[in-house]
């Protein structure tokens, strides 16, 4: 099928989310689909290929004041006319309305993806549903929240994808020093506050450890005085995003995820793919967070759960590998890139020929 699709995503999403949404292109790409992505920025302009992007990308101003939406949209009508758009597919709902924007204006229809329970939630329904080709849920959780809001004919399920290794990766978490990366969105004071203390305990019984702490989020500087006050930083690297330094994370021998925030994290499915023990609190969004794939702290916000977790994937090495191996099967099977990026192929060519849109493969999710 030949297509052109807009990606549209939000701010944050754009900002943390960068490498998977690239990765999404690319698998269109493949799939014979051309893509241009609208992203936020200081100038509503057209970047040239001889800028090196993947695929055509139109900058915007995200935030306009209402008098200044018509010559916006205007702007936009013209530097997109020439890529003849099918379709509109936006992740993230600070982007809906200009979404829906474009859907009237080029009388195309609007494929809203879901990676967070908050933008289930808020899906549109009704009347507001119009323009709505088709609702994506990123995990099947996500899905049949979609389904309870909305119309269950208009939702498919197509998982976020990550690349994932034709084999899985032996950690060795037996060595002198282990390095651990914690990453997560910053909202639970406590459940940080409990894994630092965990760490901080190991430090004071003599075990060396190097951290790798993303430090974002609403409670991003209390999390920081936490491990000045645990006496953390003099062997902590911390960031304020961590899809920026992935591969320095993915290097590490253990995650430590503290929330999820209900969202899907990319990142934290590709150190799954690449089998790193991982300790992470529960989240009903993520469907990769089993005991058979990762160690699920149980209590938190409790410092002795967090030193439990951390003993148990860096404590057996036998054990380590096979919890990161069973993790990197599950990635590979539900999650993978190349099987996601024809899943939206299909979903694709399904809205645009008026086809039914459920979409719920045994391959993937």
């Amino acid at each position: 099928m030949r297509a052109t699709a807009l990606i549209l995503v939000d701010e944050s999403r754009q900002r943390l989310r960068a490498k998977t949404i690239e990765r999404m292109e690319i698998g269109l790409l493949d799939s014979g689909i051309s893509a241009a992505r609208l992203i936020p920025g200081a100038a509503t302009r057209l970047r040239r290929e001889e800028e090196h992007t993947l695929c055509p990308q139109i900058e915007y101003e995200p935030r306009v004041a209402p008098w200044f939406r018509r010559w916006r949209r205007e702007t936009l009508r013209k530097l997109l006319e020439p890529l003849g758009p099918d379709l509109v597919h936006v992740i993230g709902r600070t982007s809906w309305p200009l979404a829906f924007e474009l859907g009237q204006v080029f009388s195309i229809p609007v494929l809203l993806e879901c990676w967070s329970a908050r933008d289930a939630a808020a899906a549109p329904r009704g009347r507001r549903a119009g323009g709505v080709g088709a609702f994506i849920g990123g995990t099947r959780a996500l899905a049949e929240q979609l389904r309870r809001r909305v119309d269950p004919a208009r939702v498919a399920l197509i998982p976020v994808g990550v690349p994932v290794p034709a084999s899985p990766r032996q950690v060795d978490t037996s060595g002198a020093t282990p390095s651990i990366a914690i990453i997560g969105r910053g909202e639970s004071l406590p459940a940080y506050r409990a894994a630092l203390k965990a760490l901080a305990r190991r430090v004071e019984d003599g075990q060396e450890l190097q951290i790798v702490l993303e430090i974002a989020g609403p409670r991003s500087h209390e999390i920081w005085r936490l491990a000045r006050d645990l006496s953390l930083l003099d062997r902590t690297s911390t960031f304020d995003n961590a899809e920026r330094l992935r591969e320095l994370v993915l290097q590490c021998q253990v995650l430590l995820a503290p929330d999820h925030g209900g969202e899907i994290r990319p990142l934290f499915l590709e150190a799954m793919g690449r089998a790193m023990p991982i300790a992470t609190v529960g989240d009903p969004v993520m469907d990769a967070i089993g005991e058979d794939r990762v160690h699920v702290v149980a209590r938190p916000n409790q410092p002795a759960a967090w030193e439990e977790a951390v003993a148990a994937v860096t404590g057996d090495q036998d054990a380590a590998i096979q919890l990161g191996r069973r993790a990197w099967e599950w990635v590979r099977e539900h999650h993978a890139s190349s099987a996601t990026a024809s899943l939206r192929a299909e979903l694709y060519e399904r809205v645009l020929s008026g086809g039914s849109i459920p979409l719920d493969s045994h391959r993937v999710g």
